[in-house]
C-alpha cells in the first residue's frame, strides 16, 4: 500500500535548517548527520562520504576522517569538503545525466538551506524520504 505524502505531512523547511545549521558548520558534523539519520531512510547512492584513513586507521579498522560530503537530489549536487585548516568549503551543483554543468561556492547556511529544498522536494514525492526528514527533525 503506497502512502501519498501531503503537505501537512512534511515538517517546515525551517526546522530542518535549524536542525542541521545549528553548531554544525563543519564537515564532520554534517556526516554524522546525513549518514546516520538520511542515508539510513533515503535510497542508496544519494549520501557518499570520502574519508581520509591513516595506517593506523586501517590497521585497526577504523572508517578513519570524513573529508568530503557529496549529497546527490535529482539535479542537483551538494557537496560540503573540508578545506584549509578545517573549515568548510561548501558548493552547490548542478548536474544533467552525471555531468557537472554549473558549479557555485556557498556560505553552510545556503548550503544548509539548499539541501532541506531538495529533501523536502524529494519528501514531497517519496514516501521513505518523508519518513527521513520526519526522523531528523522529531528524533
Amino acid at each position: 500500500m503506497s502512502v501519498v505524502p501531503t503537505e501537512g505531512d512534511i515538517p517546515p523547511l525551517g526546522h530542518l535548517v535549524e536542525a542541521l545549521s545549528g553548531d554544525r558548520a563543519d564537515v564532520v558534523s554534517l556526516t554524522r548527520v546525513l549518514t546516520g539519520v538520511l542515508s539510513d531512510a533515503l535510497p542508496s547512492g544519494i549520501v557518499e562520504v570520502d574519508y581520509d584513513r591513516s595506517v593506523s586507521d586501517r590497521l585497526r579498522g577504523r572508517p578513519g576522517n570524513p573529508v568530503r560530503l557529496s549529497v546527490t537530489l535529482g539535479d542537483t549536487v551538494l557537496t560540503m569538503a573540508q578545506g584549509q585548516r578545517g573549515h568548510p568549503e561548501p558548493v552547490v551543483a548542478h548536474a544533467v545525466r552525471g555531468v557537472v554543468l554549473t558549479r557555485r561556492p556557498v556560505t553552510v547556511a545556503e548550503w544548509v538551506r539548499s539541501l532541506a529544498e531538495a529533501i523536502r522536494a524529494l519528501a514531497a514525492e517519496d514516501a521513505a524520504a518523508r519518513t527521513a526528514l520526519q526522523r531528523l527533525l522529531l528524533g
